[in-house]
């Protein structure tokens, strides 16, 4: 956790993070499976070509040229799911790190370093509290419409603040 209670941050600012391990290995390994599919649509690409040579001089079966071509289709298409994969870790690798999604004071931190902890979506770490400008809209009766002009001062309440903010 890289910030404590009261600490005011800027949008984007680092939170806190999980342990990125098991992510990078999940990025590694796929890494692999990537290198793995490529090397298997190079080797199908020039089988594929050595076969149509030999089948222009009758030594090799069309059937063959088809299972080959099929092969080769399948091989492409779990290149994609393999990239797929990698897209996917990276993706997961990179949340490892919580950032602020807006300016904002720490108003509470649920969480030390070193805690384990089932993190599950809605397991609160860190409460960030918005530090700017608030807008207050209120709905006015038609009836009441020429009661109200421009500029009027208005009290408004806030949960969870004990006395109304005068405007």
């Amino acid at each position: 956790v890289h910030v404590t209670q009261g600490d005011r941050v800027d949008a984007g600012a680092p939170l806190f993070e999980v342990d990125p391990t098991p992510y990078e290995m999940a990025l590694r390994q796929a890494e692999a499976g990537l290198d793995v599919g490529r090397a298997e649509v190079k080797q199908l690409e020039a089988d594929v070509e050595r076969a149509r040579t030999l089948r222009r001089q009758k030594v090799v079966a069309e059937q063959d040229i088809e299972r080959l071509t099929t092969n080769l289709a399948v091989a492409r298409a779990r290149l994609r799911q393999t990239e797929e994969a990698v897209a996917l870790a990276r993706h997961n690798l990179e949340r490892t790190l919580v950032r602020a999604p807006f300016a904002g004071s720490v108003a509470a931190r649920l969480a030390d370093e070193g805690t384990t902890a089932l993190v599950q979506p809605q397991t609160i770490v860190v409460v960030l509290q918005e530090t700017a400008e608030l807008e207050a809209r209120a709905s006015i009766a038609e009836s009441q419409m020429g009661l109200v002009q421009v500029g009027d001062p208005a009290l408004v309440r806030i949960e969870g603040v004990p006395e109304p903010v005068h405007t």
